[in-house]
Formats: structure tokens, sequence, C-alpha cells
């Protein structure tokens, strides 16, 4: 039997500087059959040079360049109609492959021949790979093939992870590759669709590593609210149109969450949607307490971060008096922290701090305060939990209130902590 073949499709614009790392990181895999292709979208900077400069020495790397700049979508389903492989990759071009995913996908969507695709967890870092954060999926505790009812039933508002998702090529053939109307999340519908159809293979360990960048496609994208509305109606749209066998799952999983508050908004503005989705489904209820989403995605995370902190945390609380704690941003993230924040019954929060004035003023019962607005010496500690944006705030917040104490929870590098104090030491001070 001929060996299988994984194409790995990279669209590249301006991205130079971190070509190389992904280039290395399929050349350190011990799966020798694969394929990469590089597609350039106009790019200005020396990104065509080092893509050439391995495609020369490497037959297997190939280089398509766009005459203008088209996009990222575009790029990757260009990429893909031209690949050779039996299964294939979207890969980022500031990302990289860690050690065995090649072998370790090929391996299991081989002994699951009905799985739709190869996923894991996944490892986000900011500059150096070997300090990262790992964000799992939570699936199951076990490398193997989990089916379409299991699913539902887990994964919660955790999205599949795209970055690290090996697919059956045929699958994207048949559903005429990525939706250009979808943008930043043009993965999510066919991944989430194809696993409560099909089942996925997943493994509990990080095969990817994802770099944190505020600045990439998908982050610059979401930040743009009308648009974000009409990426989000677009594939509220597409599920009632194309999959709406599956549609109770979409809503019994809970898996729109995903997308905040907007998805919500949408819905309210369209009768249409309101038919079809329940609006209940999509508030800001309490997390399903039957779901290993207490311990995956975001949740994990900072579940994860606060367990390691708690005791040096309730220590200075305890210690000082009037020591005030501020979450930095009223988003998804903050919703998560407040819940993790209230299971290890932490010390009072003093509010929620924002860059810009809002006519918010209350979340939750905290009071919301501009940064700007606010006194440094009324600032002991400020819990960051952005993902990709952490950097950005740090040096606002390290600016604006020198002094205080900094967790964040993806930019390992970043935390400004003292060393933690174990619970022994903190009960016999």
């Amino acid at each position: 039997m001929d060996p299988k073949i994984i194409s790995i499709v990279t669209p590249n614009y301006n991205h130079g500087h971190y070509l190389s790392e992904l280039i290395e990181s399929c050349l350190l895999q011990s799966y020798p059959h694969w394929e990469l292709i590089i597609v350039d979208d106009a790019s200005t900077d020396n990104s065509l040079d080092v893509a050439y400069s391995y495609a020369r020495k490497h037959a297997n790397i190939r280089v398509l360049e766009n005459r203008e700049n088209m996009g990222a979508i575009y790029s990757v389903n260009q990429g893909f109609k031209l690949s050779r492989g039996d299964y294939v990759v979207m890969r980022s071009a500031d990302d990289i492959h860690l050690p065995g995913y090649f072998a370790t996908a090929v391996d299991m969507l081989q002994k699951y021949p009905h799985a739709a695709f190869f996923c894991a967890d996944i490892a986000y870092f900011r500059e150096d790979p070997d300090v990262f954060q790992v964000e799992t999926l939570g699936i199951g505790t076990e490398t193997g093939y989990y089916a379409p009812d299991h699913l539902v039933d887990v994964l919660g508002i955790t999205p599949i992870h795209g970055h690290t998702v090996m697919i059956r090529k045929r699958l994207l053939e048949a559903l005429g590759y990525f939706q250009e109307s979808h943008r930043w999340y043009n993965d999510w519908l066919p991944y989430m669709s194809w696993a409560f159809r099909k089942g996925v293979c997943y493994t509990p360990q990080p095969m990817m590593g994802c770099r944190l960048l505020s600045d990439s496609f998908g982050n610059k994208g979401a930040t743009q609210q009308r648009v974000q509305e009409q990426v989000i109606s677009s594939i509220l749209q597409d599920i009632i149109t194309y999959h709406k066998d599956i549609l109770h799952l979409f809503v019994k999983s809970q898996a729109l969450r995903f997308f905040g508050h907007t998805v919500k908004s949408v819905i309210e503005k369209n009768p249409v949607y309101q038919e079809f989705f329940a609006k209940k489904q999509l508030q800001n209820a309490d997390l399903k307490e039957n779901s290993t989403y207490l311990n995956a995605g975001i949740y994990g995370v900072i579940h994860k971060t606060l367990d390691k902190q708690r005791f040096w945390i309730q220590q200075q609380y305890t210690t000082y008096k009037n020591y005030k704690i501020w979450i930095y941003g009223a988003g998804m993230h903050t919703s998560i922290l407040l819940r993790a924040w209230s299971d290890f019954s932490m010390p009072k929060l003093q509010g929620i701090l924002l860059s810009e004035d809002s006519a918010l003023k209350e979340v939750k019962g905290l009071q919301v305060c501009c940064v700007k607005n606010t006194a440094a010496h009324a600032v002991n500690l400020i819990l960051i939990s952005s993902k990709s944006y952490e950097q950005e705030i740090l040096t606002l917040c390290k600016a604006k209130f020198p002094d205080a104490a900094l967790l964040t929870f993806w930019d390992r590098t970043s935390t400004k902590l003292k060393t933690p104090i174990s619970k022994h030491e903190a009960s016999t001070d």
C-alpha cells in the first residue's frame, strides 16, 4: 500500500521572519511523506527569499505566488486545490508543528477510517516555543476515536482547535473548501459539523504551537464589531441552510456560545434566526456541570493558573490592609474568570478595568472603571486573561500601575508575582 501523503498549506503575508521556524518544524517530523505549499499573498518583506531558499533544497516544498493580495482564505483554498495529499493541514506561517504530530495523526486516521479528522491540544507561546501554555480540548484522557454523541456532550463552548486539525482531503473537496464569508472563523463550522456527524480522532497532548499575536488575521478582524456580526450571521445562515439536520446538536452542545454576546445580538436582530436558535441556550448561563469544559479550553487554563497562585493571592489579601484586586477587560474571558474565582472562594474583587471610557458601569455586581481614571495606589493586583492581547495590556498596566502585581494566564513570560507559596506554608504563616 502506498504511504499516505500529508499536504500542509500555509498562507503567508509578510511573515518572512517566522517562516523558517514553521518549515524547520516540518523537516524535523519523523513521518517523511509530506509536502508543504507556501502561498505567498503578495508579501513586501523577505518572505519569498526565505520560502524559495528552502524550496530549492527540498523537493517537497512548493511556493505559489499571488500577484496581488487576495486574503488568507483565498490563498488557503488555492493551496488545497493544488495539493497532492490524502490528508491536509492548514497552518499559519507563524505557527509550528510539535514533534510527533504527522506520525500520530496519520496513524489515527488510518486506524479509524470513519473519523472525519485528527485533532489535539494546543500550546500557546509568545516568542520562545519552549515557554508555552497548554490549552486542552478535553475530549478525553486517551488517544483514540470519539463519537459524535460524546462530542456533543463534552465540548461545550470550547471549539475544535483548528490549528491542530489534519483532515481527509476528500471532505474538503466535497465541501468546496472554506467559505471566504466566514473570514477568521472559516474552519469553525466545517470542523464542528464534521465532528457532530462523523466523530474525530484526538490525542490529549499538544501537537501544535500557536504564536500569540494581537495583529493576527483573526484578532484584527474580530475587533470590528459590524464585520464580526456579518461573519456570525453568515455562519448561522449556513447552519440553517446546509446543516439543518444537526442544528439541534449545535444548540444542545452550546457550541454557539463560543461567539460570546455577539451571536445573541445577531439572533435578536433577525426573526429567521430566532425561529431556529433557542435564545436561552445563548445566555450567559451556568456552565454545564457534567461537561469536561470545566477542565478544558479557556476555563481549564484559568483554573489551572489560579490553582497555582491562589495561596499567594490569599496571603497578600489577608496580610495587607485594603488589598485591591482588579480584573482587566469585560469580555468572555472575564465571565469565565469570575466563575473560576468563585469556585476557589477567592478574595473580594475591587472591580473591572477597561482601556477606554465605556457606558458599561457594572458587570456581575462589580464596578467598571477606565484605566486612565483609576489612581495607581488603588490597584494592588491585576488579573489579565486576554490570550493574544495580554502583551499590549501589560504594557499599559506597567506604565499606569508600576507597583501592581500582574497575573497573566496565556503569556507565561509576563506574570509579575513572587514565587507561589505552598498550601503548607500558607497555613503556618
